[in-house]
Order: structure tokens, then sequence, then C-alpha cells
């Protein structure tokens, strides 16, 4: 990795009744400095799409922090997939071209797909904020 690259985590839970998401995301950086960032959201309409629009907040968040390299992980094999692939998912078209015009800003970003998930989102469902949590 390139130096002075933030490591992003993502996670993001869904309740299919409700419709509701949780988005979370944790970035640190070389010094070990780690700031953690969590978004509640109405109307998602798949899990996969609560993984993308947690990877969206991030990325836009990153870039307000003025971050030019990124290390971004997810656990969402489904969504790693649909960023690789030329061809977009319908359900995620709007959301995976946003991810793509934010990852232009970026001098570096590496997207990986981690194993693990941090159970992040799924604490931010239950917690049910009605904003952004600062």
């Amino acid at each position: 990795m390139p130096e002075e690259t933030t490591t992003c985590n993502t996670d993001a839970a869904w309740n299919p009744i409700s419709r509701e998401a949780g988005l979370g995301w944790i970035l640190s950086n070389q010094d070990t400095s780690t700031l953690q960032r969590s978004q509640f959201q109405t109307h998602v309409q798949s899990a996969i799409a609560a993984e993308a629009l947690a990877i969206r907040a991030a990325l836009s968040h990153t870039i307000h922090l003025g971050v030019t390299k990124i290390w971004l992980r997810s656990d969402s094999l489904g969504l790693a997939k649909a960023i690789a692939s030329i061809t977009k998912p319908k359900n995620l078209h709007g959301v995976l071209l946003d991810i793509e015009a934010l990852s232009l800003v970026f001098l570096f970003l590496f997207f990986f797909r981690s194993f693990q998930g941090s159970q992040m989102g799924l604490q931010i469902l239950s917690q049910k904020p009605h904003s952004v949590i600062w």
C-alpha cells in the first residue's frame, strides 16, 4: 500500500420488514488513529443495496476529510462482484454509478472483500437513530 493510505472498513445491516438499514464505516490510518461513523437509512430495497449505500457514504465522508488514498474493505461478496462487473445489476445501478464517480477523486483506491464483517451495521440498526450519528 502507498504511504498515508487510509483503511476503511464498511458494514451494513438490513431489516427486510421495515426496509431500514444501519450503515457504518471505520477509518484508520497508519498512525493508528481511528474514526467511526454511522448512518441510518430508510427505504432500502435489499441487503446488498445497504452494503452499497455504506460504501457510498464512507467514500463521500473520506472525500470530505481530504483523504486521497484509501483501502476499502467490505464483507459483501455480491457487492464485490457487482462493482467489478461490466454490466451493473439494475437494482444497484444508481448507487454503483455514484461509487464509481466518487472513486475518481482518489489518487489510490483499492477495494478488498474481507471475509468477516464487523457487525457494525447491525449495532446501528438496533439503535434505530433518526439521522447521522456524529
